[in-house]
């Protein structure tokens, strides 16, 4: 028998009366997108929550609906696009609060790659998930353990072989099995073998969800692909 995904998920904006800015994106089912407001009125020192309180809550905050009747994995595509797509704040691209590209929060407590919230390996993923410059990602692995004040041998000699770790779907994954999608990896724009990287190549590593399975061969990426950036 063929499983069919319940499609009650939906995309909701928070939206700045005045201005009609958005200034948050999330996915939820039921009544998840007024959880922000609750949270603000019960004096959520959250960024998010102290910018509710000061546009008055309902009386300059708007939320809707954007996207809806949404399984899990739609969602997170539509959470992230329209995230990359507006911009956030904190990267100096936009005027959303949020502090990621999305995909925080699947069903069950588990993180999109199927990781605890914290932990190198999740760190690692999410830096080239959201992508980033290869020469830098050394020091900031390393910001993040002496940050986080974790007694670690290793560092830059992890983070290659956890990369070509994230190219075999399923190696490590933990989360639910309609995630599992093919990652494949690009440098500059270009596709690339994520067995042939090393911490002496220069350029811009992303990963992208929404291509073929990497099954040890790079797939070209097809006609017009977005690479977002």
């Amino acid at each position: 028998m063929t499983m069919i995904e319940k499609r009650h998920f939906y995309i909701y904006e928070y939206i700045c009366k005045n201005t009609r800015t958005p200034f948050y994106v999330g996915k939820g089912t039921s009544d998840r997108k007024n959880a922000h407001m609750r949270e603000a009125k019960k004096g959520s020192e959250r960024t998010l929550c102290a910018n509710i309180r000061n546009l008055g809550f309902e009386k300059g905050v708007e939320i809707i609906t954007v996207f809806k009747n949404l399984t899990e994995w739609e969602a997170f595509q539509h959470e992230s696009h329209l995230i990359e797509e507006i911009g956030r704040v904190d990267l100096g691209t936009g005027p959303l609060l949020n502090k990621s590209f999305g995909g925080e929060g699947i069903s069950g407590g588990i993180d999109t790659y199927g990781y605890r919230r914290q932990g190198i390996a999740r760190k690692i993923t999410d830096m080239v998930h959201h992508g980033m410059l290869i020469q830098d990602m050394p020091k900031e692995i390393r910001a993040y353990v002496e940050e986080n004040k974790m007694n670690v041998k290793w560092i830059e000699s992890r983070l290659i072989p956890h990369i070509q770790e994230m190219g075999n779907v399923g190696y490590h994954y933990k989360g639910p099995k309609i995630l599992l999608r093919g990652w494949q990896f690009s440098l500059d724009r270009r596709m690339i073998d994520v067995n042939n990287l090393t911490l002496e190549l220069k350029g811009f590593l992303k990963v992208h969800g929404d291509l073929p399975l990497n099954r040890g061969f790079v797939s070209p990426a097809q006609d017009n692909y977005d690479f977002g950036y």
